[in-house]
């Protein structure tokens, strides 16, 4: 369904990793993995979206912030592995955020296979010592996309059953899970553009539901160093 192709995707990662937003001053190195809405497709500007926000979250609760956003349109689980990862562990991030398996399940993998995956990805990414959040996916059903145009795999079932693999995931590993799922997601946070990614509301809607678990976290804490 997608038109990126494995080269493509190492390059916008790659690029995504140029450093250009570093600086060696900051106090949280920030790594968000994911696909387009990582990037803050369905946002005006981009940088609206829910990534940026968390960002400048940190930022404004005293905590400056360097991002590594290494969001790749049209990615699945497996570009994750082989793409962000690497690029992920060789950040050393102080926090990692995660957000897949809409494409996935939009392309028919089925939720055993996303799960192998995403267990692999998360023990890798424990050696990074990152305090890592992942979201759970919301009731795609009823998303204007496919409401409009049904699609088969696009089910209820198929919705719970990835959220049962990101959940068991999550309890094996002690990641805290962002509930993208507790949401409705109605007109008030889709994109008028393709009825699929969220809109600004949509993506500050995220944003405060990842803020809820990352922003008591750094409270504790303090710093990423302590």
């Amino acid at each position: 369904m997608w038109l990126f192709s494995r080269l493509s995707l190492l390059l916008l990662a790659t690029l995504s990793f140029c450093g250009c937003n570093s600086s060696s001053n900051s106090d949280v190195t920030y790594v968000a993995l994911g696909a387009s809405d990582a990037t803050g497709v369905g946002a005006t500007p981009l940088t609206n979206g829910y990534v940026y926000r968390i960002r400048d979250m940190l930022e404004n609760d005293g905590y400056p912030t360097n991002l590594d956003n290494l969001g790749v349109p049209g990615i699945e689980i497996g570009g994750i592995v082989d793409v962000e990862k690497p690029l992920a562990t060789r950040a050393n991030p102080d926090l990692i955020t995660l957000f897949t398996g809409g494409n996935d399940l939009v392309d028919g993998t089925s939720a055993s296979d996303f799960q192998e995956k995403l267990d692999g990805l998360i023990a890798d990414l424990q050696g990074t010592n990152a305090f890592i959040v992942i979201a759970d996916l919301p009731d795609l059903t009823r998303l204007p996309r496919f409401i409009d145009d049904p699609d088969s795999d696009v089910t209820p079932q198929n919705v719970a059953a990835y959220n049962a693999a990101i959940n068991a995931v999550a309890n094996k590993y002690g990641i805290p899970v962002a509930r993208l799922s507790s949401e409705a997601p109605d007109d008030r946070y889709v994109s008028d553009e393709d009825g699929f990614h969220p809109n600004d509301q949509g993506h500050k809607r995220m944003a405060e539901l990842f803020y809820a678990i990352i922003g008591p976290y750094f409270a504790q804490t303090g710093s990423s160093g302590d």
